[in-house]
C-alpha cells in the first residue's frame, strides 16, 4: 500500500489599497445650476470593493454631505484603517446668476413727463425671461414727484440677480397754463353796477380779475367816475 499526501498553504488577507481613491470634485471649483441633477463619486475604486452613496445627487443650488459605503469581503481582504469604511464629502452647486445689466426704467429724468390728465405709467424694460415684477408708486396722473420701487419674483432657490435696477425717482411736471380770448368789461355811468370782465378763459384754474386807476395803481372795484384798467389772472391748479 501507499500513502499520498499534499500540501497546502493558506495566505494572510490582501489589504485593499486605497492610495488612489477621491472623490470626483474639485472644492475650487464647485457646481453651478442648470437645471440637471449633479452627481459626485469616488474614482481610483479598486476592484474588489463595491460602493453605496447616500446624498451625492441633486439638482437644485445647495449644500449637500454625500456618503460613500465601502462594501469588501471581509474574509479574503483587510482594509488597515476603518477610516475608509465609510467616506464623506461636502458638496455643492451654486446658484446661478441671471444678468440684469441692460434691464432699465422707461423714462429718462432729462425728459419728465407733463401734466395732460392722463395716467403715466414708469416701468422696467429687458427683463430676461422668467422674472416677473411687482411695482410700487409707478404710476401717476397728477403733477408731482413720485418714487416708484420695484419687487422682483423669480426662482430664488437657484438664481441670484446681478445688477438689478433699483427704486427710481420720477416726475409729472405742471403743464403750462395760457389765457385765451379778448378780455370785455362794458362802460358804465356813475350810479350804474359795474358787471363782471368776460371774453377769456383759462386752460387751468379759474379768472381772477384786479383793477387799477389811472396811475395804474391797484384799487378795489371801482364805483367813482373816471378811467380805470382791469386785468385778468389764473394762478392755475396743483397741475
Amino acid at each position: 500500500s501507499s500513502l499520498v499526501g499534499s500540501e497546502m498553504c493558506i495566505r494572510d488577507r490582501d489589504n485593499i489599497d486605497f492610495t488612489n481613491v477621491g472623490w470626483s470634485y474639485d472644492d475650487s471649483d464647485p457646481f453651478t445650476y442648470d437645471g440637471k441633477e449633479k452627481t459626485i463619486e469616488l474614482v481610483g475604486i479598486p476592484d474588489n470593493v463595491e460602493v453605496t452613496y447616500e446624498n451625492n445627487k441633486a439638482m437644485n443650488a445647495g449644500t449637500y454631505n454625500a456618503t460613500a459605503i465601502i462594501e469588501y469581503d471581509e474574509n479574503n481582504y483587510n482594509i488597515t484603517n476603518d477610516e475608509h469604511l465609510v467616506l464623506t464629502k461636502q458638496w455643492s452647486i451654486k446658484k446661478a446668476k441671471i444678468d440684469m445689466g441692460s434691464v432699465k426704467w422707461d423714462y429718462s429724468a432729462t425728459q419728465p413727463y407733463t401734466y395732460d390728465g392722463n395716467e403715466k405709467e414708469v416701468k422696467l424694460i429687458n427683463l430676461p425671461e422668467g422674472i416677473s415684477v411687482n411695482y410700487e408708486n409707478n404710476t401717476a396722473t397728477n403733477a408731482g414727484t413720485y418714487t416708484a420701487g420695484v419687487e422682483f419674483e423669480y426662482d430664488d432657490e437657484n438664481y441670484y440677480l446681478s445688477g438689478a435696477p433699483q427704486e427710481l425717482e420720477w416726475k409729472i411736471e405742471k403743464a403750462e397754463n395760457t389765457i385765451s380770448g379778448e378780455l370785455v368789461l362794458n362802460d358804465i355811468t356813475y350810479g350804474d353796477t359795474l358787471g363782471e370782465p368776460s371774453g377769456v378763459s383759462a386752460l387751468h384754474g379759474e379768472m381772477t380779475y384786479k383793477y387799477y386807476n389811472s396811475e395804474k395803481e391797484e384799487i378795489s372795484k371801482p364805483t367813482n367816475v373816471g378811467t380805470y384798467y382791469v386785468k385778468g389772472f389764473s394762478v392755475g391748479n396743483d397741475n
